[in-house]
């Protein structure tokens, strides 16, 4: 029987090639599109295996409309007489989990540098937010969930079967049956709540231990988690804090547990950003924070109370199911209503969403609106660009006349406005934990003031978050010196300033 299914041409258009093995559903091959040569993933399953064939037919099509530079689109599905033929797109380099048994075969900590092991599960995770916002959680995330474009090291990671779990084992009986070391315990157990991501982001917690150490996390009786540091220490001796207590974060109880947005601010994700396809470039990445921060310090002072509130509004209308996110898309239009063209709407968000995660919250939206309309009149610039300016009105409104330094108790009386209230109320911002960092009455100068906004990895406003640990260690990762000269290098000549030697630095000098 399997060697007849695989001498037919399916559907007349695909060719088979070779097999690829089983999958809790059924077979997988790769076949060839006979007219364009293109090789296909194609999962047969077989109809008795579905309790509504018709039904989950029509919701298979409805997966193929989702689109993302990171998730393996699905490309047709194709109705047979006994079975459903599910062709994806097929990605030359193969899946991770070939990647995890070469580390596992050859000794832990070989052959996978920490900066790729983060930045395949940084774009799996940006994945994992895309689906989530547009109702589909993956169901079944593993290794050989993770596919690389091409078998160079700067392959970008798409994650394959997004959705065909909830489709195929609405009720999970399957995926407990044939649970494993990647399966989050609320799934095992029966507890996971219906359509929740949570158990998603364990999984990809779970790749990630096995990327980093050569193997899955320890698992307890009946396959349940026991506990990240049961494992042997030697295991993360050649890893770095921050990965270690990234893994433990996302294998937490799925009470603890961030989301995929959340997972995002962590500051091994933001420290060792990836390169490669749909990556910012590492230079920018500074520039936003530096952005991002001074526009959160501006917005009290140049958005006048009864203007917020009309934001803050139309962010609620917009934010249809209340999680305090919008897509980008969303936020393009909310500020378009605010006299923004498109294409300045578009960058003030990409500006505001440091994490480039797509979605962005209250906070982002007041930034990108203050930058839009008060430093993108003319149109789109870089970042870096708009930083310089940033910092020049900065100046001009906490500092005295024609002065080139600030102290903190300036800012604080500045600050002092009924859209700062508001600021903290809607939008998490902490204004005191923002200026912590710096010290009572010392003249601050750009210098101070860049490398401390972007050393601070966002602390007292919602790119910090609650995940922002081990600043000291984060500092050694992020950006590394060469980011923060070219950026505040750039905001010294826009301010008329001496260029300074280039070294870490640390507020505790001023004092």
């Amino acid at each position: 029987m399997a060697g007849a299914m695989k001498s037919r041409v399916r559907n007349g258009k695909y060719v088979f090639e070779y097999d690829v093995g089983q999958w809790t559903f059924g077979n997988v091959a790769v076949y060839k599109d006979r007219e364009s040569s293109t090789l296909r993933t194609c999962r047969i399953v077989p109809k008795n295996l579905l309790r509504n064939p018709a039904d989950a037919l029509n919701r298979f099509r409805q997966l193929q409309g989702l689109k993302h530079p990171h998730v393996a689109s699905m490309v047709e599905v194709i109705e047979e007489p006994g079975n459903l033929f599910i062709v994806s797109e097929f990605y030359a380099g193969g899946a991770i989990d070939d990647w995890v048994a070469e580390v596992e075969s050859m000794g832990h900590n070989t052959g996978i540098d920490e900066a790729t092991c983060c930045g395949y599960t940084r774009q799996a995770l940006l994945a994992l937010v895309h689906c989530e916002r547009q109702g589909v959680v993956h169901g079944d995330l593993r290794p050989s969930s993770l596919l690389l474009t091409t078998k160079n090291s700067d392959a970008a990671v798409k994650v394959d079967g997004a959705g065909l779990t909830s489709v195929l084992d609405p009720d999970r009986s399957q995926r407990r049956r044939h649970g494993g070391p990647y399966t989050a315990p609320e799934v095992m157990d029966g507890s996971a709540p219906f359509g929740s991501g949570a158990p998603d982001v364990w999984s990809l917690g779970a790749i990630a231990h096995a990327l980093l150490t050569g193997k899955p996390p320890n698992q307890g009786g009946g396959g349940v988690f026991s506990g990240l540091f049961s494992a042997r220490d030697d295991e993360w001796a050649e890893r770095s804090d921050l990965s270690r207590d990234f893994v433990d974060t996302l294998l937490r109880p799925i009470g603890e547990r961030p989301t995929a947005v959340q997972a995002l601010q962590h500051p091994w994700i933001k420290a060792l950003m990836p390169s490669g396809p749909g990556a910012s470039p590492i230079q920018d990445v500074p520039s936003k924070t530096l952005c991002y921060m001074l526009a959160v310090l501006l917005v009290p002072t140049l958005v006048p109370l009864g203007d917020f509130e009309k934001l803050h509004w139309s962010f609620l209308q917009a934010d249809t199911d209340g999680d305090g996110l919008v897509p980008q898309a969303v936020a393009h239009r909310l500020l378009q209503t605010r006299t923004l063209t498109k294409d300045v709407a578009e960058a003030a968000i990409e500006m505001a969403d440091i994490g480039g995660t797509g979605v962005v919250d209250m906070c982002a939206v007041a930034v990108a609106d203050v930058i839009g309309r008060e430093f993108l009149s003319h149109g789109p610039a870089p970042a870096s660009e708009i930083s310089q300016h940033l910092m020049k009105r900065f100046f001009t409104i906490y500092s005295d006349t024609n002065s080139s330094t600030v102290t903190s108790g300036q800012i604080r009386n500045r600050l002092r406005t009924a859209t700062r209230r508001e600021m903290e109320r809607c939008c998490g911002v902490s204004y005191d934990q923002v200026l912590v960092s710096f010290p009572d009455d010392c003249p601050l100068s750009a210098q101070i003031l860049a490398a401390s906004f972007i050393n601070c990895g966002g602390q007292g406003t919602p790119i910090g978050g609650s995940l922002q640990k081990a600043p000291d260690e984060l500092s050694q990762f992020i950006f590394g010196l060469d980011g923060l000269e070219n950026v505040i290098g750039g905001i010294f000549q826009a301010c008329g300033l001496s260029r300074l030697p280039m070294r870490r630095i640390e507020v505790a000098e001023c004092l």
